[in-house]
């Protein structure tokens, strides 16, 4: 086999993340159908922002084309892994230079709440009697200049059908890089 050929089984065998400068957390396996579901939500959001923008006048043409060449470039991942949000976030602080995460804690049920009246689905009173009193937590961190953002929480909220699953999820979103 040539150096060639084996250069090209390399780079076509491996999986590059699809969040430039983002690669995939410990132990993390892209997830396609919600990172599809991730990137249909999100066009919908810059749709909608499109459409405000144009409508406003403050903001000069030349902007406005800025912004949309910077959403042109949106890009979303999104991984589960079994590794624990500290060992994430240890991660990326330790790859990415500059990140530093902001933790806090979301009600679980209510998360799942606000899902179920998006999604139209009904909550069980199972999980309403599971998840009444859980939070989860979640970690944050966004570049300075405001084009890449990691969100890790850990658990995950199946945006398909409100199942919560207690695996870390990992988002990334890159906008104009």
């Amino acid at each position: 086999m040539s150096v060639l050929a084996a250069v090209l089984i390399l780079a076509l065998g491996s999986s590059p993340s699809p969040v430039p400068g983002v690669p995939a957390p410990p132990g993390g396996v892209l997830e396609p159908e919600l990172t599809k579901i991730a990137n249909e939500r999100a066009q919908e959001e810059t749709k909608k922002l499109l459409a405000e923008m144009d409508k406003d006048t403050s903001q000069p043409d030349s902007v406005k084309k800025q912004i949309r060449a910077k959403l042109s470039k949106l890009k979303i991942a999104v991984w589960v892994t079994g590794s624990k949000i500290e060992e994430v976030t240890g991660f990326y602080a330790k790859d990415i230079a500059g990140a530093r995460f902001l933790f806090g804690e979301r009600n679980i049920l209510g998360d799942i709440a606000d899902l179920s009246k998006e999604k139209g689905f009904a909550i069980s009173p199972e999980t309403e009697k599971t998840y009444r009193d859980k939070v989860m937590r979640y970690a944050r961190w966004t570049s300075d200049d405001e084009t890449l953002q990691i969100a890790v929480e850990d658990h995950l909220i199946d945006p398909r059908n409100g199942k919560v699953l207690q695996q870390t999820v990992v988002m990334a979103t890159s906008v104009g890089r």
